[in-house]
């Protein structure tokens, strides 16, 4: 049970740092915008 546990843990950690890397970019592509916007 503990193996599964950590496996899942694992599979949560990685779909959780793949979202937060979409946000991040999503993000910074906003922002370069805005900046074009700006000039």
């Amino acid at each position: 049970k503990q193996g599964e546990i950590e496996q899942s843990d694992d599979s949560n950690n990685i779909t959780n740092s793949s979202k937060a890397v979409r946000y991040d970019s999503s993000r910074n592509i906003t922002k370069k915008v805005a900046k074009s916007n700006h000039i």
